[in-house]
C-alpha cells in the first residue's frame, strides 16, 4: 500500500459551516483545500441537491448567510483591490438558480453576519477604539483618524487585561458588537457598545427574537456573562440573566423559553461542565434544571479539521447538541422537560451539525475516514459526499484500544502498528500527549499520528486524569499538574511496553502541544525513559505563564490552585512548573513555539530550551513567525509541513 506522506493533508478536504435554508429545501456547506504554491488555504461553497455534490463557488463564500431558500449573502472582496487598512466590508448575494454573485453592500465597518430576519441583517462588528466613528465621518474627518492610526502603528498602549488574543492579535479597547442592519432604511442600530463583548448570539427565526450572551468591561474581561433578547423588529433590548456570576454557552430561544448551559465554575474551576437550564425570559425563573456531567462540546483531537461549525441547534420541541462521551463526540438532544436523548454512538466526531423539520444533517470523522456531510436517522449515519479520496490506497493503521481500571476510573489508550507489524522485530515508538488538558485522543484520522506510524513507527497516546469525556470528577486535576496526570501517562506508557515487547526502549519518543508541551517538559525532568522529546507550545513556568499570556491570569491560578501574592500559593504554582526539575534533564528535547502564540507564550519555550543548554544538554528551539497556537492545525501548509520535518528529524 501507498504510505501517507508529511504533506499528504494537503490533498485533504477539510469541512465545515453545514446549514439548511430557512425552509429547509436547499443544504449547503464550506469544503477549505490547501494551495501549497500560494501557502495559503482556500474555501468553496457546495451544495447537497437530490444526493448529488455541487459547487457553487470557487475560492469564495466563507461565512455565508441564506436570505431566503434560493439566496445567500456572504463576505467577499471579488473586485481583488488594495488591501485597506482601514475598516471595510463587502458583501455579495448569489442566486442558486443560477447566476453570478453580485455586490449588495459595502460598508466602511469590520462586519460578519450572524443571521437575516425579513430585512434586517444582524451584524457582529470587530470595532476598534481607535477607528471610533470612522464609518460615520466624513472625507475630511476620515483622512484625520486615518492619519492618526498611521502615526500610531508603531505603538501598542495597553491598559486592559487581556490586551492580546490568540489568533486575533491586539485587542484592546477592541471589541465584538451586535449591530441590526435595516436594508430597507440603510440605517445601522447598535444593540451593545463600545465596551462589550458578544460571545453567541441565536436568532430564533419564528418571532424574530435573538438571544446573546455577552460581558462589559473597561479594565479586567469577567469569566462570567449575561444573557440579553433582542427583538429585532424595535431592537429593543432586554437583560435576562436568570442567575449572576454564572458562565453560559449554548443559550437559544426554546418555545416561548430560553435554554443554556451555565456553570458557576466554584466545584471544579472554570473548565467545568455545567447544567442545562430552561427558564422564563420575562420573570427569568428557572423552570427545569439539570446535570448531565457532558462539556457539550467536542474536545475530539485531530489535525484535519479547519473551519468549523454550528455544534447546538433548536428544532421544534428539541435542543440537539453534541458533547464528548469517552473517546467520542457525539450527538445528543433535550426536549422541553430536559429528557436526555443520545442519537448516536459513532466513536468519532461529530463536529458540526444543522436540524431542520427534524432531518439531521452532519459533518464528521467517522472511523479513519475524512470529514464527509452525514444524514443522522435513526441513530445511524449515512454519508452524502465524498470529497475525500486521498487516502485511498494508503496505509491507515487503525487504533488498537487498551482500557484499564485505576483510582476507581475507567482509562482508555490506544496503540497505532506500522504496516505489515512483524512480532519478531524491534520497532521504534512516539508517546503523544494531547492538549487541553481538557480534550481527548480517539479513534479518528490524525495525520501527524498516521505519518509516523508510516515512517516505521509504533504510535501510542491515551487519556489522562485532567481529559474530557469521563465527567467532572475525572476532568478535576486543579493542583495536581505533574502528579496524577503524571502517573496515569507513565502507567499508560507501562502497559504499552508490556502488551508490545517489540518496542525498542532503547528508541522511545516523548511529544505533545500545549497541555500535552507542559506535560513533556514535566516528563524529561522526572524520568530519563525517553531517547529524545519535542515539547510544542508548551508551558514551562506558571508564574510567568499567569503574567504573560491572554488567559494566564485566570487560567494559572485555577489550574495549580495557587497564587502569586501568596507564600503557599506561590510555592504551589513553582511546584507544577516543569522549569523548577530543568537541572534534572538528560533528554535531549526539540522546542517547537509560534510567535504569535499568545496562548503558550514563546518565553515559556525559551526558558525551557535555555536551562537545558545551561546544563549542557542537547536541545534546539524552532520558533515559527507569524504562527500562532493553531500552528499544527491551521498553519499555514508550509509551516505545517516543516513542523513535521523537525520532529522526524529530530526523532531520527
Amino acid at each position: 500500500m501507498d504510505k501517507i506522506l508529511i504533506d499528504s493533508f494537503t490533498r485533504f478536504k477539510f469541512l465545515g459551516n453545514p446549514k439548511f435554508s430557512p425552509n429547509g429545501k436547499r443544504f449547503l456547506f464550506e469544503a477549505t483545500k490547501c494551495n501549497l504554491e500560494k501557502n495559503s488555504y482556500e474555501t468553496s461553497l457546495y451544495s447537497i441537491e437530490k444526493g448529488l455534490t455541487k459547487k457553487l463557488t470557487a475560492n469564495s463564500g466563507s461565512g455565508f448567510k441564506f436570505l431566503n431558500d434560493d439566496e445567500i449573502i456572504f463576505k467577499d472582496d471579488r473586485e481583488k483591490e488594495e488591501k485597506k487598512t482601514s475598516p471595510s466590508s463587502k458583501f455579495y448575494k448569489l442566486n442558486l438558480t443560477g447566476g453570478e454573485a453580485e455586490k449588495i453592500m459595502e460598508f466602511d465597518r469590520n462586519l460578519s453576519i450572524v443571521d437575516i430576519y425579513k430585512n434586517k441583517i444582524v451584524f457582529l462588528e470587530n470595532y476598534s477604539k481607535a477607528w471610533g466613528n470612522y464609518s460615520d465621518a466624513n472625507d475630511e474627518e476620515k483622512k484625520k483618524i486615518e492619519k492618526q492610526v498611521e502615526e500610531d502603528k508603531d505603538y501598542e498602549i495597553f491598559d486592559e487585561i487581556p490586551f492580546w488574543g490568540n489568533g486575533i492579535g491586539f485587542t484592546n479597547k477592541k471589541r465584538s458588537r451586535l449591530a441590526i442592519y435595516d436594508m430597507s432604511t440603510k440605517k445601522f442600530t447598535y444593540l451593545t457598545d463600545g465596551l462589550s463583548d458578544v460571545f453567541e448570539a441565536n436568532l430564533d427565526k419564528n418571532s424574530g427574537n435573538l438571544v446573546f450572551t455577552a460581558i462589559t468591561f473597561e479594565n479586567k474581561a469577567p469569566l462570567t456573562n449575561q444573557i440579553f433578547i433582542v427583538n429585532l423588529m424595535d431592537a429593543s433590548v432586554k437583560e435576562i440573566t436568570p442567575i449572576e456570576n454564572m458562565s453560559y454557552a449554548f443559550t437559544h430561544i426554546f418555545g416561548d423559553n430560553i435554554i443554556t448551559m451555565g456553570t458557576d465554575m466554584k466545584s471544579h474551576g472554570i473548565n467545568e461542565n455545567g447544567d442545562f437550564m430552561i427558564f422564563n425570559p420575562e420573570s427569568k425563573k428557572i423552570l427545569k434544571r439539570i446535570h448531565t456531567d457532558l462539556s457539550g462540546w467536542s474536545s475530539v483531537g485531530s489535525d484535519v479539521r479547519y473551519t468549523g461549525g454550528s455544534t447546538a441547534t433548536v428544532d421544534g420541541d428539541y435542543f440537539y447538541f453534541t458533547s464528548t462521551i469517552k473517546y467520542a463526540c457525539e450527538l445528543f438532544r433535550l426536549d422541553k422537560d430536559l429528557n436526555l436523548e443520545q442519537l448516536t454512538m459513532t466513536n468519532g466526531s461529530i463536529d458540526s451539525i444543522d436540524v431542520c423539520d427534524g432531518k439531521i444533517y452532519s459533518i464528521a470523522l467517522i472511523d479513519q475516514e475524512l470529514q464527509e456531510v452525514y444524514e443522522i436517522k435513526n441513530g445511524e449515519l449515512n454519508s452524502l459526499t465524498k470529497m475525500n479520496t486521498e487516502l485511498e490506497g494508503k496505509y491507515i493503521a487503525k487504533p488498537n484500544l487498551i482500557e484499564w481500571n485505576a483510582n476507581g476510573y475507567d482509562y482508555t489508550g490506544f496503540v497505532l502498528l506500522p504496516e505489515n507489524f512483524d512480532k519478531n522485530k524491534k520497532y521504534p515508538a512516539v508517546f503523544e500527549i494531547h492538549g487541553g488538558p481538557k480534550t481527548v485522543f480517539g479513534t479518528v484520522f490524525y495525520h501527524e499520528l498516521q505519518y509516523l506510524a508510516n515512517e516505521g513507527y509504533i504510535v501510542f497516546f491515551t487519556n489522562p486524569r485532567g481529559s474530557d469525556g469521563y465527567g467532572n470528577e475525572f476532568m478535576d486535576i486543579f493542583g495536581h499538574y505533574g502528579e496524577w496526570d503524571y502517573e496515569d501517562l507513565m502507567h499508560f506508557a507501562d502497559l504499552v511496553m508490556e502488551k508490545y515487547p517489540q518496542i525498542d526502549k532503547d528508541n522511545v519518543f516523548v511529544t505533545g502541544g500545549s497541555y500535552g508541551g507542559f506535560m513533556t517538559n514535566w516528563i524529561i525532568g522526572h524520568t530519563d525513559r525517553f531517547k529524545r522529546a519535542c515539547s510544542q507550545r508548551s508551558i514551562a513556568n506558571w508564574i510567568s505563564m499567569w503574567g504573560t499570556t491572554d488567559i494566564g491570569y485566570y487560567f494559572a491560578t485555577d489550574q495549580t490552585d495557587g497564587d502569586v501574592w501568596d507564600k503557599v500559593g506561590f510555592e504551589k504554582m513553582w511546584n507544577q512548573s516543569p522549569l523548577k526539575y530543568a537541572d534534572k534533564v538528560t533528554t535531549p528535547t526539540l522546542f517547537i513555539h509560534s510567535n504569535e502564540d499568545y496562548r503558550c507564550y514563546h518565553v515559556e519555550g525559551i526558558q525551557m530550551y535555555t536551562a537545558l543548554k545551561v546544563h549542557g544538554i542537547e536541545s534546539r528551539l524552532v520558533l515559527f513567525k507569524g504562527e500562532n497556537h493553531e500552528l499544527s492545525r491551521s498553519g499555514l501548509p508550509k509551516h505545517r509541513i516543516r513542523r513535521l520535518q523537525e520532529i522526524r528529524d529530530w526523532f531520527k
